[in-house]
């Protein structure tokens, strides 16, 4: 389904700014919002060029300049090394995609790969606050106390890191400022739970220096408590802008909200009727990309190609 809002709808629609470091994350994310009606551009590489296309949601291409409601950029620096990493988020971050957007959205490995330190740095190197929502509830992947459990268990004391170069991290404020854990902020479930968030959140969002904020979470509810609490001081805060670094579960979250924004305001320009006319079309070929080595994944993967679908296995090197 094609969304075309209405001028009025559209002037009520923030315009998001989203960063992935490969593109099942990207496309995870841009399918997100695709979901809720939000028209969504994916973008291969950190900033658009001339004659850079982008994939839509409907099948077509945009370029660089055409109106939509969420860019998302690939940049492609989850296997880079770390300086190389944060470059091109910089760059991203840099770039008028994100500079002319309300809302700014890091996604990040649920497990914690990849460089995320080195990319959240370089958010901070811009002067910007990050505020990260880590947990998945979906697969349950939580963060208690600031440390990343999986179904409970530490992910430290699991195997889902078997296919990395390094053991995975114990706690999170030591994975993202290893020369001084002690100056990340950190929210415990109580905390996203209170009911107080939004205020307790500015506080801790000093306006002198960009600071680096990780919240608890367990459930869904807590990952819409931050999201809530963001929306409300509208992102720019205490003098500085701030980026969401969330999971797949946090930008669904993010995206349902704005969706609601959008239909909040078609009913009240066209009624509740605005959603009613779908375009027809006949079925398209589909892509899926699958990133993960996981046995789960794997298992997947086999019940597809037993399915009659066509598979093609990639070499991480060559991916």
């Amino acid at each position: 389904m094609e969304l075309k809002p209405t001028t009025d709808e559209r002037s009520s629609v923030a315009s998001v700014f989203v960063q992935a470091d490969d593109f099942s994350g990207a496309a995870e994310v841009g399918y997100c919002f695709v979901q809720h009606n939000l028209t969504t551009q994916v973008l291969l590489g950190a900033a658009a060029g001339v004659g850079n296309a982008l994939a839509t949601h409907d099948g077509g291409t945009s370029f660089p300049g055409a109106a939509t409601d969420v860019v998302v950029a690939d940049t492609h620096s989850r296997g880079l090394a770390e300086a190389a990493a944060g470059a091109l988020v910089k760059e991203a971050f840099s770039g008028p995609g994100a500079s002319s957007a309300q809302v700014m959205f890091k996604k990040m490995d649920s497990l914690w790969r990849g460089n995320i330190r080195a990319e959240i740095a370089a958010l901070r190197g811009l002067g910007f606050h990050a505020v990260v929502a880590g947990a998945l509830p979906q697969l349950q992947r939580s963060v208690v106390d600031g440390r990343p459990l999986v179904a409970g268990t530490p992910l430290a004391e699991t195997d889902l890191w078997q296919a990395e170069l390094s053991a995975p991290p114990a706690d999170i404020p030591s994975l993202l400022c290893p020369e001084d854990p002690a100056s990340v902020r950190t929210l415990g479930l109580a905390t996203v739970r209170s009911g107080s968030l939004p205020k307790k959140l500015s506080a801790l969002l000093d306006p002198d220096q960009p600071q680096l904020v990780v919240a608890d979470g367990e459930t869904v509810q807590d990952l819409a408590h931050v999201v809530d609490a963001l929306l409300e001081l509208q992102f720019p805060t205490a003098g500085r802008r701030v980026v969401l670094v969330g999971t797949g579960g946090a930008a669904d979250v993010l995206a349902q909200r704005l969706a609601a924004q959008v239909a909040r305001s078609a009913q009240s320009v066209a009624g509740a009727d605005s959603t009613a006319a779908e375009r027809q079309e006949a079925p398209r070929p589909v892509l899926a990309v699958v990133g993960s080595a996981s046995k789960t994944a794997q298992a997947q993967l086999a019940q597809l190609e037993a399915r009659g679908f066509m598979v093609v296995r990639l070499h991480p090197l060559y991916a």
